[in-house]
């Protein structure tokens, strides 16, 4: 999960908390059993993510993801969830969930970081690989936080 790393440097950079606050560390593999979150800590209990309507509850939240994000899962696709919830938070990089989208024979995947605390969008980006062990990311810009009406902007 390389790409988690790069995600959160591109966020210290960006909005210029610098690198100190990106220790090396990996996110957590978050397993999907049934529409269980399994791995998260108590307090985001329940931990669910219905694979039929594309809702997202962790704990006392629950939104279901916008018509623009359920278009990203439309084709045939390995799903995959990785955490973090133990780093220094920032206003720019909070505690968060990683939804990772790689469609069947294809050279991209997608990313929906949310904020674990409130389900709010942090950022949508696309990785597009171009040979192994090397892949290029695509951040798309969003017109709203809120996982339930985001679009691009």
């Amino acid at each position: 999960m390389r790409h988690i790393l790069r995600v959160a440097l591109l966020f210290a950079l960006v909005f210029g908390d610098g690198v100190s606050r990106v220790d090396a560390h990996a996110d957590i593999i978050i397993h999907l059993r049934g529409n269980k979150l399994v791995g998260l800590p108590a307090r985001y209990s329940p931990a669910e993510f219905d694979t039929k309507t594309l809702r997202l509850t962790l704990g006392k939240h629950s939104k279901e993801l916008s018509p623009w994000l359920k278009g990203l899962f439309e084709l045939p696709h390995k799903l995959e969830f990785s955490a973090s919830w133990y780093h220094e938070p920032s206003p720019t990089l909070p505690y968060y969930l990683l939804i990772t989208i790689s469609p069947n024979h294809k050279d991209f995947r997608y990313g929906i970081l949310v904020a674990l605390d409130t389900l709010d969008l942090l950022s949508v980006y696309v990785d597009v690989i171009e040979s192994e062990g090397s892949h290029r990311e695509f951040t798309q810009q969003v017109d709203s936080k809120d996982l339930s009406a985001a679009a691009p902007k």
